[in-house]
C-alpha cells in the first residue's frame, strides 16, 4: 500500500501543507475561530485574546530553547520591546504616514527592532550556554526594562506611568472592539504557528537541531555556529516583538510592569509544560497556563465567595497548582521529548519533602481561618516556588545536554 504522505523531494516536504491531515487541521482551526470570532462571549474572547498573544511569544522560545537548544529567562524583554515600538512608531509617524498604512509600517520595523536587540543579547551564546546564558538573557530584561522607566527616554516610553496605543487601522477598518482584535490575533497566531512549524523542515531549522544536539558534530558537519545561534534570538526575538505589538494594540495601553520577570517567566513555565521542540506544545501550554489561574479563580469563588480572605488564598493557590504542573514534568527529559532515553527500571521513591509541606499546609488551610489560611498557604507557594525552579531547570538541562542522534546528523549531512 502506498503512502500519500510520501514526499520525493525536499522541496515537496518543506511546503506549508503537505499531507491532508495537516490541511484539515489549518481548514477546521480557520472555521473554529471564525465561529469562536462570531458567537463568542466577551469573557471568552478576553481570555482567547490573552491566550494568541502569549501562544506567538512561546513559539518564538520552541525555535531558541525547544529546537535550538539555548536557554532564555528574558524573553520578557522582547515582548516589550515590540509593545513600545510599534507604539513609538505610530505616535512618530502620525500625520506624515497615512492612518490605514501606519500598522504595515509600524508592525515590521517594531519586529525589526526586535529582532536586532535580539542579535546582540545572543552574542555570549557564542561563548556561554546552559546556567551562563540564562543569566545574561536575565540581565537583558532587567536592562531593558530600566530603560524604558528611565527619565531619559521617558518622553516616548511614558517612564513609570505608561503609554497609550493608538487604535489600529487596517486600510480604512478600524479595529477599536476586543472582538475585531481577537480576529486579528487569531489570524495572525495561526500563520505564526504554521510557519515555525514549516521552519524545522527547511535546511535553516535542520542546522537549528544539530546545535542543540551537539553543537561540535554540528560545526564538524560545516555549520556555522556563529551564524545560526544568531539567526535563532533573531527569530526567537522578532515572534516576541510581534506578540509585543499585538500586545499593545489589544490593551491600548502599556505599562513597564506588564513586562517584568514574571512575564518571561510565565512564556518559559508554558514552554516547559507543553513540551520543548514540539510544534503543538505551545499551544497545549499556553492553555493550561491562561486556563488554570482562570478556573481556580471560578472554582474558589463558587466554594468561598467574594470575601478578603478568599483573595487572599487565590493567589498562593496559583502558584502551587503551577508547581504541582511543572513537578509533573520529570528532570531526566520531558514526557513528550521526540527522543526518549532509555529509563532504568523504576524504583520507588520517596515523596519529597516539598510535597509533604503543601500537602500539610492545605489540610491546614481547610480547617483553620481564611487570616491562618493565608499565611499556612503563603509559606507552601514558597516551598512550591523552589521546587518549581528547581525542576524546571533540570527539564531544561536534560533537554539542552541530551546527546546527538545519528541519523538526524546523516540527514543534515545528505541534504
Amino acid at each position: 500500500m502506498i503512502n500519500a504522505n510520501l514526499k520525493s523531494s525536499y522541496a515537496a516536504d518543506e511546503r506549508v501543507l503537505n499531507n491532508r491531515y495537516k490541511q484539515a487541521f489549518v481548514y477546521g482551526s480557520i472555521l473554529a475561530l471564525a465561529l469562536f470570532t462570531l458567537f463568542g462571549n466577551d469573557y471568552l474572547i478576553l481570555i482567547a485574546s490573552q491566550m494568541g498573544i502569549l501562544l506567538i511569544a512561546v513559539v518564538g522560545i520552541n525555535i531558541l530553547t525547544g529546537y535550538t537548544g539555548l536557554v532564555s529567562l528574558g524573553h520578557g524583554a522582547f515582548v516589550a520591546i515590540g509593545a513600545y515600538a510599534v507604539t513609538i512608531f505610530g505616535n512618530l509617524g502620525a500625520g506624515v504616514i497615512p492612518a490605514g498604512l501606519m500598522p504595515f509600517v509600524s508592525v515590521p520595523l517594531a519586529v525589526a527592532l526586535a529582532a536586532a536587540v535580539g542579535v546582540l543579547v545572543g552574542l555570549p551564546s557564542l561563548r556561554v550556554k546552559g546556567l551562563y546564558l540564562a543569566v545574561a538573557t536575565l540581565a537583558a530584561n532587567f536592562i531593558v526594562i530600566f530603560l524604558i522607566e528611565e527619565d531619559l527616554f521617558a518622553p516616548w516610553t511614558g517612564g513609570m506611568v505608561g503609554i497609550n496605543t493608538n487604535v489600529p487601522n487596517l486600510l480604512g477598518w478600524e479595529l477599536d472592539t476586543k472582538r475585531e482584535m481577537f480576529g486579528l490575533i487569531a489570524a495572525v497566531g495561526l500563520v505564526s504557528l504554521l510557519a515555525a512549524q514549516n521552519l524545522i523542515r527547511t535546511r535553516v531549522g535542520r542546522a537549528f537541531i544539530a546545535i542543540r544536539d551537539r553543537d561540535y558534530s554540528a560545526e564538524i558537519l560545516g555549520i556555522s555556529l556563529l551564524r545560526y545561534k544568531l539567526m535563532s534570538f533573531a527569530l526567537s526575538a522578532a515572534y516576541c516583538g510581534l506578540a509585543g505589538a499585538l500586545f499593545a494594540y489589544f490593551y491600548a495601553r502599556i505599562l513597564p510592569e506588564q513586562f517584568e520577570l514574571a512575564l518571561s517567566l510565565n512564556l518559559v513555565a508554558a514552554l516547559i509544560i507543553g513540551g520543548m521542540g514540539r510544534t503543538m506544545g505551545p499551544v497545549f501550554g499556553v492553555i493550561i497556563v491562561v486556563m488554570v489561574p482562570e478556573l481556580i479563580k471560578v472554582l474558589f469563588g463558587a466554594l468561598a465567595g467574594d470575601s478578603a480572605g478568599a483573595g487572599q488564598l487565590r493567589a498562593p493557590l496559583q502558584q502551587i497548582a503551577f508547581g504541582v504542573l511543572l513537578s509533573m514534568v520529570g528532570s531526566d527529559g520531558l514526557p513528550n521529548d521526540p527522543h526518549p532515553h532509555p529509563r532504568p527500571i523504576p524504583r520507588p521513591h520517596p515523596v519529597p519533602v516539598g510535597v509533604k509541606v503543601v500537602a500539610a499546609s492545605v489540610v491546614y488551610a481547610c480547617r483553620c481561618s481564611p487570616t491562618h489560611a493565608a499565611f499556612w498557604l503563603w509559606r507552601a507557594s514558597r516551598v512550591s516556588f523552589v521546587g518549581l525552579s528547581r525542576t524546571a531547570w533540570g527539564a531544561l538541562q536534560a533537554r539542552v545536554d541530551r546527546p546527538a542522534h545519528r541519523s538526524g546528523l546523516r540527514r543534515l549531512a545528505a541534504s
